[in-house]
């Protein structure tokens, strides 16, 4: 449609640019999308290839694609392919209201990697509008805006959508400790306390039952058990802060400062709001031993560290990302705040600037520096030796097809290279202490004693093929462990062999 943005974005980017572009990919069995090193760099040969469509399948249907030159970049950058929402992927038949004041419907894909969100005719014109400076803004892998992959109209309604990536992974089984909806201003909320979610309830002005801006009174729907709890969260949710270490404040407060100014000065919007999960783990059951849906959460989270001293010890993990941007500051919007003007303060309804800097402020006093960095310790340098050394532990494996396998006649096979630093389940050490061969074994040997699991042994294989190609950290063995014992009905300890390949 207009070909010449795709020569503006050629003059905008270097070759070294290019190398800083972000990629999504699959993390290990989270299901998420995370960035990582792009597949161009300063000695690739490769430029943009934009392939611009004029539709594309969502679902089972073709629909009608806007400016696509311009997200074709973005999807590109992403590696994402023409039919990644396509198919089996999505379906229309699963939109529902997301919960927010506006009422939009939205819909997850099968992965839940995507939303697929409907668009007011407010939030279409914007995005239309500021679709250019976006995408550049959005191709920084550190910013913490939600990016959008596709803008399109269904030709069965006429009504417009956007695909964007969802900001929080899906890990199925895992419970948030606390989900927030942040402002920065009166308006947040507290979507999830505890593993349970926190119901809404609105008060709105022009219901005469009712108080204005979380009344907490004796009015009919203030005293209800719902509006407390609804109100108390809202009032947790403005006035908490989330320690965090000295380099990760610095890190997440400068993509918001970036994010920030971009939407301030370049896309003059406003009412944007930060979702953030949290989940804390107390350290004593970190020491013990936690679930696999924790283990992939805590070793795939952007930002961790450890909080608080003695029994209060804790492990956090943080996930974010800036939602809903596309609001302008119009006419409606003025008189709103008009009619909020003894409203409490600081308010949502104010002009971009003014939003922008509460914004800024709110989370500059919301993430404290009173946490440290959470290490998770990485796999070291493997040579040629320790390969031919795990080369003779799997033949030795492999020979041992009935009866039960010795595992220390395999360890002693093992090179000190495959002395990994481990967070193993039964065993009571830090995270980053070093655990020995002979510790390994003594721990299998216990578990053989204990009657293992199924799959322990070929847990222990596939822990150390996986080390090799450090493709693992220690935190993902655990949720490997745990995955492939639920799955395996045979044991490398004490029983037949699986046949090859399963």
């Amino acid at each position: 449609r207009r070909p010449e943005a795709l020569s503006w974005f050629q003059k905008q980017f270097s070759a070294t640019d290019l190398w800083r572009m972000p990629a999504f990919t699959k993390a290990s069995d989270s299901r998420q999308l995370m960035l990582t090193k792009p597949k161009y760099g300063p000695d690739s040969k490769q430029w943009f290839r934009c392939k611009p469509l004029k539709e594309m399948q969502v679902g089972d249907e073709m629909v009608e694609l806007f400016q696509d030159d311009i997200f074709s970049t973005l999807r590109e950058a992403y590696q994402l392919k023409d039919d990644f929402i396509g198919g089996e992927n999505f379906s229309f038949d699963w939109m529902k209201e997301g919960g927010g004041k506006g009422g939009s419907l939205m819909a997850f894909d099968k992965k839940r990697h995507f939303i697929v969100k409907e668009l007011s005719g407010g939030d279409h014109a914007t995005l239309l509008k500021i679709a250019v400076p976006l995408t550049k803004h959005c191709l920084n892998k550190h910013s913490l805006l939600a990016r959008y992959f596709a803008h399109f109209r269904r030709k069965k309604n006429g009504m417009v959508y956007v695909v964007m990536n969802s900001v929080l992974p899906h890990i199925k089984g895992l419970s948030w400790t606390y989900l927030f909806d942040l402002k920065g201003n009166r308006d947040d909320k507290l979507i999830i306390s505890k593993g349970e979610a926190v119901p809404a309830v609105h008060n709105r002005v022009w219901n005469c039952l009712t108080c204005w801006y979380g009344c907490n009174g004796s009015c009919e729907v203030c005293t209800t058990e719902d509006r407390q709890l609804y109100f108390s969260g809202k009032l947790f949710s403005f006035t908490c802060t989330l320690s965090v270490a000295k380099s990760q404040r610095e890190q997440i407060m400068s993509a918001m400062n970036a994010d920030v100014l971009c939407l301030r000065d370049q896309l003059q919007t406003m009412d944007y709001s930060l979702l953030l999960a949290v989940l804390s783990i107390p350290y004593t059951k970190m020491k013990k031993g936690i679930s696999s849906e924790e283990s992939l959460a805590i070793s795939n989270a952007p930002y961790v560290c450890v909080t608080g001293k003695g029994s209060n010890k804790k492990v956090v993990a943080y996930y974010m990302g800036i939602i809903d941007y596309l609001q302008e500051w119009t006419c409606t919007k003025s008189i709103a705040r008009c009619i909020k003007l003894c409203a409490p303060r600081p308010k949502s309804t104010v002009p971009p600037t003014i939003y922008a800097h509460q914004f800024l402020s709110a989370f500059g006093r919301k993430f404290v520096e009173e946490g440290k960095p959470f290490k998770i310790a990485k796999p070291s340098e493997v040579t040629q030796e320790d390969k031919k050394a795990l080369d003779e532990f799997i033949s030795l494996v492999d020979k041992k097809r009935n009866g039960s396998i010795h595992i220390k006649d395999a360890m002693q096979n093992l090179p000190a290279i495959l002395r990994p630093e481990l967070f193993l389940k039964n065993l009571d050490i830090d995270n980053d202490q070093k655990v020995s061969s002979s510790e390994i074994l003594d721990w299998f040997k216990g578990m053989k004693q204990r009657e293992p699991k199924p799959g322990f042994g070929l847990s222990l294989v596939g822990f150390i093929c996986q080390l090799l190609r450090k493709e693992i950290t220690p935190l993902q063995f655990k949720a490997l462990v745990h995955k492939l014992d639920e799955k395996l009905s045979t044991s490398f300890m004490g029983e037949d062999r699986p046949e090859s390949g399963k």
